[in-house]
């Protein structure tokens, strides 16, 4: 059941964002400027993805440790820091590429990738309790906030509001639903390690997330607003596919939070159902990618369709790599965490950025399938080493 709600509250956004709402900016607004608010989103994502994602997992992963040497860690702390930090960061970011925002949208901006993070920070604890039917239904108070920003979308013309409203709605249920932060704490004799493992998940997590996002941060400054648009919209079912493996993904890290090893029978039996799975989907794909694009983008130009089996089998390997991942966060040397992000980064940039100017978006397209090979065989690689 863990694994049902997981997927089922990580569908809920999902659906709403990737079925309704993006379509229906993509209707009020031009193909370049579509392109801008995806760039900005995903700006935002990163963000708070790397900085939460570091608190979350470092939660989860340490807890048993923590646990059984009944140690509070002070976690609110490093939180605080995090969210200062990602202001300098996101002016940095727009300012690379040249985006320009009035005070209100920045403002509401910022907002969104602290509450976020704090989204993230909160979960570990619905996560450690395996309690993912509280994440369900912070993520339907997240659903609902997004329902009430289209509205105000509506009136104020403000496409940013749909996105905060929707975190907004979600942190507030988290913030009443969970407790350890209530807790009044000092810092322990580990918190700097703590604080030293976060950093570090989060520098992998700026890999993870940069990949993530690359189609609209890479192709931005080089191709444009409007290849960005088009390439998010041909590899959609792709990106479907792997927002549904991810919660999978993070069920097993909960699990593992309280396991000290597991077997090579039992990695490679996962790596054959997620080979299987991804498999499956990319069967599918080749037949209900068109239409489902055809639906939600009925606009959408021959150009579009041209690139939109082999975009979605990039999509679709990313995310079969992803769920690997937690295996190798968990039960491997975590310097090898750092070697794979670090690799797949310069792969990922390097042969992406000659295949662009060599083949242009197709080019892009045929180098995120190689990469994302290469990390699926590294981290098999490297798992077979060391899990035994």
């Amino acid at each position: 059941m863990n694994s049902l709600y997981n997927i089922i509250a990580s569908f809920i956004p999902v659906v709403l964002i990737q079925l309704l709402i993006l379509p229906l900016l993509a209707r009020q607004t031009t193909v370049n400027n579509y392109g801008i608010i995806l760039t900005l989103i995903s700006i935002a994502n990163i963000l708070s993805q790397i900085f939460g994602v570091g608190l979350n997992n470092t939660r989860i992963i340490l807890n048993n440790k923590y646990h059984k040497r009944n140690i509070i860690e002070d976690y609110n702390r490093i939180f605080l820091i995090l969210a200062l930090i990602s202001l300098p960061l996101l002016w940095l970011i727009l300012n690379l590429l040249s985006i320009k925002l009035e005070v209100i949208p920045a403002l509401l901006l910022y907002i969104f990738i602290i509450l976020g993070i704090g989204n993230q920070y909160l979960t570990s604890e619905f996560n450690i309790d395996k309690n993912f039917l509280a994440v369900m239904k912070s993520n339907l108070y997240q659903a609902a906030g997004y329902l009430l920003g289209i509205i105000l979308f509506f009136f104020t013309k403000e496409w940013l509001l749909i996105f905060f409203m929707g975190m907004l709605f979600t942190v507030i249920y988290e913030l009443k639903r969970t407790f350890f932060w209530r807790i009044k704490t000092k810092k322990s004799d580990y918190w700097y390690k703590t604080l030293q493992r976060v950093l570090i998940i989060s520098s992998s997590s700026v890999m993870i997330s940069l990949t993530t996002y690359a189609d609209r941060l890479f192709l931005f400054p080089i191709l444009g607003a409007e290849q960005v648009a088009i390439y998010y919209i041909a590899s959609l079912f792709g990106k479907l596919i792997g927002m549904g493996l991810g919660p999978v993904s993070t069920v097993l890290l909960s699990n593992f939070s309280d396991t000290e090893r597991i077997s090579k029978k039992f990695f490679w039996k996962t790596n054959f159902l997620n080979f299987l799975l991804c498999s499956i989907f990319y069967i599918i794909s080749l037949f209900f990618a068109g239409p489902l694009l055809g639906l939600l983008y009925p606009t959408a130009t021959d150009e579009i369709y041209s690139y939109v089996h082999i975009a979605n089998l990039a999509s679709i390997l990313t995310a079969s790599a992803g769920f690997i991942q937690p295996m190798i966060l968990k039960f491997c040397p975590i310097g090898w965490q750092m070697f794979i992000q670090i690799s797949h980064i310069f792969l990922y940039f390097g042969i992406g950025f000659c295949a662009i100017n060599s083949f242009g978006l197709i080019g892009f397209c045929l180098s995120n399938v190689l990469v994302a090979i290469l990390k699926i065989v590294l981290l098999c690689v490297i798992g077979s080493r060391y899990i035994k």
